[in-house]
């Protein structure tokens, strides 16, 4: 009699262990990073590369559900929030950041009674279920660490997913300086279009310099 093959359920148990103490070393050298780079000001340049992504937000924002564009806007990873026009100006804005700097900057220059900011990373970030009518993650997917945490970067995104309401959107933003860069973003947005309740509404690429960009837009169509 054949008992079948043998399997070790601690084997999966020490990969995650494994990645998640992987990860906690990344997230350092992350930190780390961006508070280097945010010693200056502005320095992804988003302040004069806003105007660009104006026309395919107001598109994909539109697609929203009529309870959705009543909910907060979650712009996850936003550094010193400078997309907040070119969201269109919510006046329900939540800031996320893991550089305490930028925050600090954001907290300055934007002042109203419905935006938050919150310095946390995005994997630590637990806003709850359908808590957001629009996340944007602008330009942040890549240093999210994929390649060598790719089930901490699933869970992570589709956490962030989850807390998005019905009939609200994801917006993405990766920046690509060739056509070689441009096809290994081509697959940071599978875990959503993945799952059953999402479908991809936009998709398009912005001709910039020197970085052009490849946006997307998913939109939640069920519980």
């Amino acid at each position: 009699m054949n008992p079948g093959p043998v399997t070790f359920p601690g084997i999966a148990m020490l990969q995650n262990l494994r990645e998640t103490i992987s990860y906690f070393f990344f997230k350092r050298r992350l930190l780390k990073k961006m508070t280097s780079l945010y010693a200056m000001e502005d320095p992804w340049r988003s302040r004069l590369l806003s105007g660009l992504f104006e026309p395919f937000f107001a598109e994909a924002l539109g697609s929203r559900s009529a309870n959705a564009k009543e909910l907060p806007v979650l712009d996850a990873g936003g550094g010193e929030g400078l997309m907040h026009q070119a969201l269109g100006a919510p006046e329900l804005y939540h800031l996320l950041d893991i550089a305490p700097s930028a925050l600090k900057r954001a907290e300055k220059n934007l002042r109203a009674s419905g935006f938050r900011f919150i310095a946390a990373s995005l994997d630590d970030f637990r806003p709850g279920a359908r808590r957001y009518g629009a996340i944007l993650f602008g330009s942040v997917l890549t240093y999210l660490g994929r390649e060598k945490h790719p089930l901490l970067y699933r869970k992570t995104l589709m956490r962030l997913a989850d807390s998005l309401a019905p009939g609200g959107v994801i917006l993405l933003v990766h920046p690509f300086y060739n056509t070689r860069e441009k096809a290994g973003l081509e697959s940071l947005g599978a875990p959503i279009l993945e799952n059953p309740r999402f479908e991809r509404v936009l998709r398009r690429e912005l001709a910039g310099k020197p970085q052009s960009f490849l946006c997307e837009a998913y939109k939640r169509t069920a519980e």
